[in-house]
């Protein structure tokens, strides 16, 4: 949770960057301290968890930079000399 909201439901601005959901599950699995094949051996379930860990480690830190880019700006518009 943010500030009371489910961090799912936060939605920071996208990057527009796209890639296959398989480059998510290896960057999950390397994240998670697995090399690509012993992350295979892993049952289904093992799998998940480690996607989804991921999936929110990744949500939290896009929540928190946005937040904290909203408040560069607030601070730079408060202090236009400071730039």
């Amino acid at each position: 949770r943010f500030r009371g909201r489910d961090i799912f439901a936060y939605r920071p601005p996208r990057s527009g960057i796209a890639s296959a959901p398989e480059f998510e599950w290896i960057v999950a699995a390397h994240w998670g301290n697995h090399t690509w094949d012993s992350f295979c051996e892993l049952d289904g379930d093992q799998q998940s968890i480690i996607v989804a860990a991921y999936r929110c480690k990744m949500q939290m830190e896009a929540v928190l930079d946005h937040e904290r880019a909203k408040e560069i700006k607030r601070q730079s518009r408060r202090n236009p000399r400071r730039r």
